[in-house]
This record gives structure tokens, C-alpha cells and sequence, in this order.
């Protein structure tokens, strides 16, 4: 089968040539940013009011009551906007009527908008949203129509050629005459700027390799779309007119027509259409820009031979947008990239596009919504460099619309904590909705690619038609919109459950490479073993049950106030554990270490027995037992103390960057946990909360652990923890509720990662001194509990130390165990010389990867 990628892996992954079409092709995304928000200044709406002749023109800020009258906007008693007292008086004095002299606006803002313009206020006030409707209705047609043109004619054509409409009618616009005028050129902007961003990810795609692309999808067009995004506020600041802000948000596009000589057609397509000659010109010409020799012929006659046979097949016609629901397999991916990418574009033109109306100056809120862009992408980032495609979209979906539907639930009082929701669930939404690029051109194959990226997107514009109209049910309900994306997001979240993973694989050429989709099972995840399942188990079993024995703490405080009663009633279940001695075994695994294979047999046959199983008759054979005890000649010829956990270089590096990890995060977790009492209300109750915490901290590292790799689930949980407590210096002292949100979400990552050690430690000491590692790390963590109390004490001099303290050192600890190594699936380690050594922090490069990083194709995974 003709691979591209093992033909290409001479190029190498990150040369001249990649350098160049990574950046430039980036590059070329900047103009997407502030092109499609550009509605949000250009359609603003000043203050304004009626135009009352012989009234100073200047008096906004005079006492106007007696030439408007008062009307109820948003719960606000203001003057109308739209009406005025009739000149002269009638009988009543106080008759009204439109502004029949038209109307004047606030120029303390805006020099001028559209709406100032052509007078879109009152009557015609339904034509400002409709104007942005406008807008992504070209988008929707763009992103149809482009799909099916860049698959016939090429990517490289649409790219130039979209951006080179999207510059000339951004000019056209800024000489609109009219507001009809001015939509239609709107239309047009509208088709190119989502045709160019789909063309230029595509290429991206297809011109660089799989470890490369991951970069470009997730950072290379995601953060110069919010670059763009960026200029945009700080553009409209400098130009308050909207022709001359027009005017200079198309001028860049000029800078672009060199690119024409740099960026090639990508060579995927090239042999998709069978037209090898000069896709192995454009690949020689790559191998000449990164100093290396191509072969003559890179691909041969056998290659050709095959290529053609599988045209024959598949590409004997052109393709349309038909073929996307073709075979079942494409059919389904299809319609469920549909369903996510609409409501996903719905949801996050329903809160980006809304900015405007937050209270403050515009160009501030424009400005830190982009800033959010950026957070949100490189959070993303992150979750693809460590975690499976069918981890991270889920996860942001999930997490965005929980958020959302949250908020319902929050007091009126509580406003930092709202925002706080607001601002996260949007943060994940942004993220799923850049995710969503690389995903789908992973899912989809090289013949239909561009055109189902273009369908799929197209697609999506009918939730961004929609979410202006979303977020006007506001005005008669706060809570609705919020309820309608967040549950409509949710839904996505659980759909995309669905997909197939696609991280490290090939991209499918032909349709018939498409892969079905998976079972929604939690049960067993993507790259597990069953090494992996029986650890996760016994995590979730000992965590679970410490919170359960932690909810029941303040239930048995409140019925028994007496502290010698309250003793007796917690010492007396411990009886109830004596007739466990006859159902609880030894370990096997140590009595092996020990030479006693008999008792260790007997143990397991007798689970095979309570199991409804037949157990071999012999379980270790002799050569078992031969290369154990030589094992043991070598290893354990002595009783073990806890000097041997310093004995060799590996596992004196674990002990100590294990004592460490544990001792920091014991002084936060107490730290934070027997504050508990000193929180406003009643202390049962308090401590009932910070009970259930436990529940939510363990049951969030249940999913990581099943989902990602060891090394990512310890860092993210402790550079989480870390970096919201020491953000809690940044809160103003009026936004309680975001503070409070910070401690708690502080706490269950901390609270995490605490749980996890207990299984990550078992996996990373061997049989012969685990427990020991276990009783001794254990041991000298709780020098962190002891300096705790001391910790929350110094609150009293700085109510912010405490928390920068334990902050700044969960930081540094969480930097620290990036150095452990990945232990997920492996099986455990019996003597000491099994101990693996630290890994490199490194994030270029996975512990887990597959053979063809060795080809030179690396895959995504990290």
C-alpha cells in the first residue's frame, strides 16, 4: 500500500522547508482574527437620542428630562432613545413622537460605526444582529463551496485566491454608500475568510509530518488566529472611524502576495490525482531547501502501479460532497462532526460576540477575550501533547457545558464566581472548537479532507447564524441562554464519545481506510492492560473509601458532642475488621520474593477455586523456580532495609524526588483541609463540603488515570493546584466568590494528586521494598503536616503568604515529577536493578512510542 509518509521520511521532521511552511502558512491566519471579529466595534451601538432642534447638540450629559421621556431598559429607569416630547407642547404637554429630525450619537467612543452611519437604531434596529448574520451566512457558503473547489483544483488556488478577496472586498466595504451595499461585501469577506483559514490548515496538514502537525493545528493557526484577534481592539483604540479601520485591517493583506513563490501545492493532493511527476518535483525541492538528496525516483513504477489501481477504484471520478456520506463508516463520522461542530460554533459565538455588552471599556473586555484565546489554546496544546483524541475533545465539551449549566445554580451575590464559569466554560468550548481542525482531518480521508473540513465547518455556521439570536433571549431570561448551550454543549460532549482515536495513526488516503466508530465504554480505555485496570481499581477503592470514612466523620460529630463519646463511637468499628485475618491472604508476589512458592501457589489456587476456575496444577515450574532463586542470589540474599532504597542510582533518585513530592503536597492538602473550621457557617456542614471534595477530586484522577499517561496526570494536578493558589494574589478583594472557587479547585487537584501517589509509587518501587518505600516516603511526608498549621498561621500577618508559599512549592514540585518515569501499563518491577531511571523533561517526545517515529513519521503522541 502506497505510504506517503515512509516514501517522505528522508525529509526529516523539522528542516528549512517545514520551518518555512509552518510559519508562513501561520502566518497567513492572522487576518481571521480580526477580519470575523470586526462586528463587534463595526456594529457597536453608542449612546444616542433623538435630534431636538435648537437643543446643543453636545448635551449628553445635560438634564434632558424635559424633551425625553423616561422609559425601563434592562431593569434601568433612562431617557428614550427613541422617542421625544412632541415640539410644540400638545393639549397634555407630554405627548410623544418618533425622532422625526433623526438622531444624534455619543462620539465619546466611536468617531463613527455603521450604525451611526446609516441610523440602525429603533426602527431599523433589527438590522445591527442581521448584519452579523449576514456575515457568517457567507461563511457558511464559503466554507461549502471551498471544500469542493480545494479538492478539485487544489489548495494552494483557494488559499491565494481567498485571501486576495478577502483584502480587495475589506476595502469595498470601508467605500460602502450603503448599508445594503455594505452587507454584500460583508457576504463576500464572510465566504473568503473562513475559505482561506480551511485551505491553509489543510495544506499545513499535508505539507508537514505527524509530529509537526500536531504543533501546527494546535498552535500554529489556533494562536495567530488570537494574534489576530489581539490587534483587533488595540486597531479600533488607534482608528474610531469604521471606513479607516476597515482601511487598515486590509492593508496586511498586501504583505501576503509574496508567499505565492514559498508555499507549494501540497503533494498529497498532487498524487491523490495522480500527478506524480510533480509532486516528487516539489518534495526534491523540499529535500534541496533542508541540504538533503532525494532519491532519483521517489516514487517507483510498483508505487505508480498501485496508485493508479487504487484510482481505479476510488478516484476513477471526482468527488463530491456526496461521498462524505457514502460507506457507513464515513457516513457516521460525518453526521456526528456535524452535530459537534455546530453546536460548538454556537456555544462560542454565543459568549465571544458578547463582549460588548459586559460592563467596562469594550476595547479592555475585546482585548482580555482574546488573551482568553490564548489560554485556551494552549491548554489544548497541552491536553493533545498527553492525552488521547478521544480524552481531549470530550473532556472540554464536557467541562465547558457542565460550567454553563452550572451557573443557574449560583447566588446573584456570588458575581466573581459566575464570571469565573463564564470565562472557564468558555476557555474549553474555545479549545474543543480549535481541537476540532486537527480531529477532523485526521478522521477524514485525503481525497475528501478539504471538502469535509469545508462541510463540516459549513456546517457549524448555522450555529454561529443562530447564537446571535441565543444570546438576545437574555433580555427576558439571564439563565437561558447559558442553560440552552451548556446543555446542548454536554450533549456533544457525551456524542463524541463515539469517535475513533486517531493520535500516532496514518492518515487514511481512500475512503475505504475510514475507520467505524468505537463503543462508549469507560470499562477499558484506548492503550490500557489489565495491569493497568486492577491498579486503577485499587486506587479508586482505597481513595473512595478514605472519603466515605471522611464523610462520616462529621455526621458521628454532630449526634455525639461529647469528645470521649465521639472517641469510642470512631474506635469501635475497628473490631468489626478481626474475622477479615480469614478472608484477606498474604501477597503472593512477596512470598515469591521470599522462596516460598508453595504458600504462594496455594494462595492462588484457592482464588482460582472462589473464581469458579481450574488452576494449573503447577503454577511456577521449575525454571520459574531456578530464575527466581537466582534472582534471589543476586538480590535477596538478605532481609531488606530502607538503606536499600537509596542503594542504587535509580531508585535513590525516585526515594528522593518521592520524599519531596509527598512532603509539599502533604503540607498543601492539610494546609488547605484544617482551615475548615475557620470558614464562615456551621462546622459540620463545612466539613461535609470539604468531604464531597474528596469525592470530586478523587473521582477527576479515576478519569485521568484511566485516559492518560502517569506523567501527565501528576504534573497536571499539581501545576493546576499550584498555579490557581498562587493566582489568588491577583483577585480583587471584592471578588470573593472567584477567590473562594480558586481555593476549591486548588484543593481538589491537590487533593488528586495526593490519591494518586499511592498508586503511582506502587508502580514505580519494586516488590521486594514497596511497602518499606510506601512506609517511609509516607513517614516523611507528614513533616509537611507538621509545618502546616505554621503555614496557615503566617494568614495572620499576610492573608496571602499561606497561599504563595504552598503555591509556589506545589509549582515546583509539579515541575519536579515530570522527571519520573511513565510506569502506564507496565508491568510492576520485582527486584531493585528493575528500577527505571528518570526520563528527560522532555515534551517533544513521548516514553511510549511507536515504530514510526524510527521511519521518521512521528506520530502526535507525547
Amino acid at each position: 500500500m502506497l505510504d506517503y509518509e515512509e516514501r517522505t521520511a528522508f525529509l526529516g521532521e523539522w528542516g528549512t522547508f517545514q520551518k518555512m511552511i509552518f510559519f508562513l502558512l501561520s502566518l497567513s491566519c492572522i487576518p481571521n482574527g480580526y477580519v470575523g471579529m470586526a462586528m463587534v466595534f463595526l456594529v457597536d451601538i453608542p449612546p444616542h437620542r433623538c435630534r431636538v432642534p435648537g437643543l446643543n447638540s453636545s448635551g449628553f450629559n445635560l438634564d434632558l428630562n424635559l424633551s425625553f421621556p423616561l422609559e425601563e431598559v434592562k431593569g434601568e429607569v433612562v431617557l428614550s432613545h427613541c422617542l421625544r416630547y412632541q415640539e410644540p407642547p400638545g393639549p397634555d404637554g407630554n405627548e410623544t413622537e418618533g425622532c422625526l429630525d433623526g438622531w444624534e450619537f455619543s462620539t465619546e467612543r466611536y468617531t463613527s460605526t455603521i450604525v451611526t452611519e446609516w441610523n440602525l437604531v429603533c426602527e431599523d434596529d433589527w438590522k445591527t444582529p442581521f448584519t452579523a448574520t449576514i456575515y457568517f451566512v457567507g461563511v457558511f457558503c464559503g466554507a461549502f463551496l471551498s471544500g469542493i473547489v480545494s479538492d478539485r483544483f487544489g489548495r494552494r488556488l483557494v488559499l491565494f485566491g481567498t485571501l486576495a478577496m478577502q483584502t480587495v472586498f475589506t476595502l469595498l466595504q470601508a467605500a460602502s454608500t450603503s448599508w445594503e451595499m455594505f452587507c454584500c461585501f460583508y457576504f463576500i469577506v464572510g465566504m473568503s475568510e473562513t475559505s482561506n483559514f480551511n485551505a491553509a490548515f489543510i495544506l499545513g496538514s499535508e505539507l508537514l509530518t505527524k509530529s509537526v502537525r500536531v504543533y501546527f493545528g494546535a498552535l500554529g493557526v489556533t494562536l495567530s488566529y488570537a494574534l489576530g484577534y489581539t490587534v483587533l481592539p488595540l486597531a479600533a483604540y488607534c482608528f474610531r472611524s469604521w471606513r479607516l479601520l476597515l482601511v487598515v485591517l486590509a492593508i496586511p493583506g498586501f504583505l501576503y502576495i509574496p508567499l505565492w513563490w514559498y508555499i507549494p501545492e501540497s503533494p498529497r493532493w498532487l498524487l491523490a490525482q495522480g500527478r506524480l511527476k510533480e509532486a516528487e518535483s516539489i518534495i526534491k525541492a523540499a529535500a534541496k531547501m533542508n541540504g538533503l538528496t532525494a532519491p532519483d525516483v521517489i516514487f517507483t513504477e510498483d508505487v505508480t502501479a498501485e496508485l493508479m489501481e487504487n484510482r481505479t477504484k476510488e478516484s476513477s471520478r471526482l468527488y463530491n460532497w456526496l461521498d462524505l456520506v457514502r460507506t457507513r463508516n464515513i457516513r457516521n463520522l460525518t453526521i456526528i462532526n456535524i452535530l459537534i461542530w455546530t453546536i460548538s460554533s454556537m456555544t462560542y459565538y454565543g459568549m465571544s460576540l458578547n463582549t460588548p455588552n459586559m460592563d467596562g471599556d469594550p476595547y479592555f473586555n475585546c482585548l482580555v477575550a482574546a488573551a482568553t484565546e490564548f489560554l485556551a489554546y494552549g491548554s489544548v496544546w497541552f491536553l493533545i501533547r498527553y492525552t488521547p483524541r478521544r480524552f481531549t475533545l470530550p473532556f472540554t465539551l464536557l467541562l465547558s457545558g457542565a460550567l454553563l449549566l452550572f451557573i443557574k445554580l449560583i447566588p446573584d451575590e456570588l458575581s466573581g464566581l459566575t464570571l469565573t464559569l463564564v470565562m472557564v466554560g468558555k476557555t474549553g468550548v474555545t479549545g474543543a472548537y480549535a481541537f476540532l481542525f486537527l480531529y477532523t482531518s485526521e478522521l477524514f480521508p485525503t481525497v475528501v479532507r478539504n471538502m469535509a473540513v469545508g462541510a463540516t465547518s459549513m456546517a457549524s455556521h448555522l450555529g454561529s447564524t443562530v447564537s446571535p439570536y441565543i444570546a438576545f433571549m437574555g433580555t427576558y431570561n439571564k439563565f437561558l441562554p447559558f442553560i440552552l448551550m451548556g446543555g446542548a454543549t454536554v450533549m456533544i460532549g457525551l456524542l463524541s464519545l463515539w469517535l475513533p482515536e486517531t493520535k500516532g495513526e496514518i492518515l487514511p488516503e481512500f475512503i475505504h481506510q475510514v475507520k467505524p466508530l468505537q463503543r462508549v465504554c469507560l470499562r477499558q480505555q484506548c492503550r490500557g492492560s489489565k495491569h493497568d485496570r486492577k491498579k486503577e481499581t485499587t486506587s479508586v477503592g482505597v481513595t473512595l473509601s478514605y472519603a466515605l470514612g471522611y464523610t462520616v466523620l462529621p455526621l458521628a460529630a454532630y449526634c455525639f458532642r461529647s469528645w470521649r463519646l465521639l472517641l469510642v463511637v470512631l474506635a469501635i468499628p475497628g473490631f468489626l475488621y478481626i474475622p477479615l485475618w480469614w478472608y484477606i491472604p498474604e501477597s503472593p508476589r512477596w512470598l515469591l520474593t521470599q522462596g516460598r512458592l508453595k504458600e504462594a501457589e496455594s494462595i492462588i489456587k484457592a482464588a482460582a477455586k472462589m473464581n469458579g476456575l481450574t488452576a494449573p496444577d503447577v503454577i511456577f515450574t521449575e525454571d520459574v523456580t531456578a530464575e527466581l532463586m537466582e534472582n534471589r542470589t543476586t538480590e535477596s540474599p538478605r532481609l531488606y532495609t530502607w538503606l536499600d532504597l537509596v542503594r542504587t542510582r535509580n531508585i535513590r533518585n525516585l526515594t528522593i524526588i518521592n520524599i519531596l513530592i509527598w512532603t509539599i503536597i502533604s503540607m498543601t492538602y492539610y494546609g488547605m483541609s484544617l482551615n475548615t473550621p475557620n470558614m464562615d457557617g456551621d462546622p459540620y456542614f463545612n466539613c461535609l463540603v470539604a468531604a464531597a471534595t474528596e469525592f470530586l477530586a478523587y473521582g477527576s484522577v479515576w478519569f485521568l488515570i484511566r485516559y492518560t499517561p502517569r506523567r501527565f496526570t501528576l504534573p497536571f494536578t499539581l501545576l493546576l493546584s499550584g498555579a490557581l493558589l498562587l493566582f489568588i494574589k491577583l483577585i480583587p478583594d471584592e471578588l470573593s466568590g472567584l477567590t473562594l472557587t480558586l481555593v476549591m479547585v486548588g484543593k481538589t487537584g491537590v487533593t488528586g494528586a495526593f490519591g494518586f501517589l499511592y498508586l503511582y509509587m506502587m508502580e514505580l518501587f519494586p516488590t521486594v521494598v514497596r511497602n518499606m518505600a510506601l512506609g517511609i516516603i509516607s513517614m516523611a511526608s507528614h513533616v509537611g503536616s507538621i509545618v502546616s498549621p505554621y503555614i496557615a498561621f503566617m494568614g495572620t500577618y499576610n492573608k496571602f503568604l499561606p497561599f504563595i508559599l504552598m503555591g509556589g512549592a506545589t509549582v515546583m514540585i509539579g515541575l519536579l515529577s515530570l522527571w519520573l518515569p511513565e510506569t502506564k501499563g507496565e508491568i510492576l518491577p520485582e527486584f531493585i536493578h528493575q528500577v527505571k531511571p528518570l526520563q528527560r523533561m522532555c515534551l517533544w517526545q513521548q516514553g511510549r512510542g511507536s515504530s514510526h517515529r524510527k521511519k521518521g513519521t512521528t506520530s502526535v503522541e507525547i
